[in-house]
């Protein structure tokens, strides 16, 4: 798998260029990169302008995805079922095994 990217925000409210997008690089880390510039409320003539690059390494989006997972399933009867929509829904492979 190569690298996946998803927009988060659109381009353009009006006032200001925005861009926001979350990137997942094919060895499993997480990159947010947002770049914002032009004309705001607080600085008009674009001193606020700001680029940020966050990233996440593997082992750190793995321990972030965990966290999200407990809380989607913390509580639920259907986890089991819940975790493989999931999975299903964002083509994620799983490895079942059942013991009866």
């Amino acid at each position: 798998m190569g690298r996946r990217t998803q927009r988060l925000l659109t381009p353009w409210d009006g006032a200001r260029y925005r861009r926001m997008t979350l990137e997942l690089e094919a060895d499993g880390a997480i990159t947010l990169l947002s770049h914002q510039m032009g004309a705001g409320d607080a600085a008009p003539w674009g001193a606020d302008d700001a680029e940020i690059t966050v990233r996440l390494e593997p082992a750190a989006a793995s321990r972030l995805a965990f966290a999200l997972l407990t809380q989607i399933l913390d509580g639920r009867t259907d986890g089991v079922r819940a975790l493989l929509a999931l999975c299903e829904a964002y083509g994620a492979e799983a490895e079942v095994a059942n013991w009866t």
